[in-house]
């Protein structure tokens, strides 16, 4: 039986789509010579006491306010603390020095991902494109490149069409020119209103969406070796033209709106599954699964705690079945609860003794013979 599902690329995908985000959500050190204060600073900040050291990088700025050292650094503490706003001043003063060196390159590196933040896209690909040439450091010009990359705003997607609603934007693969274009990003631009008002908040971005042609394509150009799959935190999509419309939004929407403490495989997926909004029997689709698999037991508490050892063909049709089950018995209130504490001890805090019986409750409805 072909069971319809989406492509389970979260779990396969990781380790080849990393390198193209992590360069703006986790700062590096940058590849330069810093001053003996700015290398304490860093690994003051590398242990873990990340406002320590912006508040000791802050002191020392008030004192020799022209380190372009501390200044650069504390625009970068800023950043990776969140307060990306208040990085641009500093960011900003790096860049008008005359020198064209490690800081200036990492500075306009950080200005591209602002410029992200607030939709400009020229001028993010400006920034990171001059980075790129620049030959400062092989450092930065690499995670420049793989963010006019994985943002789809390098110049092997200038035949790509563009389309956008009032909360997404789309690139579309050539490839894809006989489709209609229109109707896809009507339809991700309902599900995104039908999924915030489920979850309660949204990104403050639009979700930009890369839709590809086939997986070759986004292997020729990305490196991406399967499709599709999100980025929650950079509120990026990379996705085939036939994936359901909720699957991926969800995983965007309800991390952009919640922003869970904990995620774990079997609820994040779920949700997933669970919100795609392809209209679809879940529990007659897990069912169907499980019977096709040839299982005769199911321990889902062992799955919530580690998901490893589930197929990932089981994995997503039975979380997806019984996030709707959590839904149906325990309501909204609850399952947003546990969509930000997604681990099974916070489970058994928000449903107490009952969630024992419901998970023995729901596996046996799965093993049980298929309705006719």
């Amino acid at each position: 039986m072909n069971i319809p599902r989406e492509d389970p690329a979260m779990l396969r995908t990781r380790a080849f789509i990393v390198c193209f985000a992590v360069s703006i959500l986790v700062a590096a050190a940058a590849t330069g010579t810093a001053a003996p204060a700015s290398e304490e600073l860093w690994e003051l900040y590398n242990s873990g006491r990340h406002e320590e050291a912006l508040a000791q990088a802050e002191e020392l700025l008030a004192v020799s306010p022209g380190d372009r050292d501390l200044v650069h650094l504390v625009g970068r503490f800023l950043f990776d603390l969140g307060r990306r706003e208040e990085s641009q001043p500093y960011f900003e003063r790096t860049i008008a020095g005359e020198e064209r060196d490690w800081r200036y390159a990492w500075s306009l590196f950080y200005m591209g991902a602002l410029h992200l933040d607030r939709g400009h896209d020229e001028a993010a690909a400006a920034a990171w494109s001059e980075v790129r040439d620049g030959g400062i450091t092989r450092n930065v010009a690499r995670n420049a490149t793989n963010n006019l990359r994985f943002f789809a705003l390098d110049d092997d997607f200038a035949a790509w069409s563009h389309l956008e609603t009032a909360h997404c934007r789309f690139a579309f693969s050539p490839q894809l020119a006989t489709q209609d274009l229109e109707a896809f990003a009507n339809a991700h631009e309902a599900a995104y209103t039908e999924l915030v008002d489920f979850f309660g908040g949204e990104p403050a971005t639009h979700v930009r969406y890369i839709v590809w042609g086939s997986v070759e394509e986004a292997t020729e150009l990305c490196g991406i070796q399967s499709l599709g799959f999100a980025r929650p935190k950079l509120c990026t999509i990379h996705c085939r033209w036939d994936q359901t419309v909720g699957h991926e939004l969800t995983h965007v929407i309800s991390f952009q709106a919640l922003q869970p403490v904990a995620r774990t495989g079997l609820i994040n997926e779920g949700l997933a599954v669970c919100f795609d909004l392809n209209g679809r029997d879940r529990l007659a689709t897990a069912r169907a699964a499980v019977h096709e698999a040839g299982l005769s037991e199911l321990d889902l508490a062992a799955w919530w705690e580690d998901p490893s050892g589930a197929d990932e063909g089981l994995l997503y049709p039975v979380a997806g079945a019984w996030l709707k089950f959590l839904l149906d018995r325990g309501g909204k209130e609850k399952l947003l609860r546990l969509a930000t504490d997604q681990t099974l001890p916070s489970a058994r805090e928000i449903y107490g003794e009952q969630l024992d019986a419901w998970l023995d409750e729901y596996t046996t409805s799965l093993l049980a013979e298929e309705s006719p």
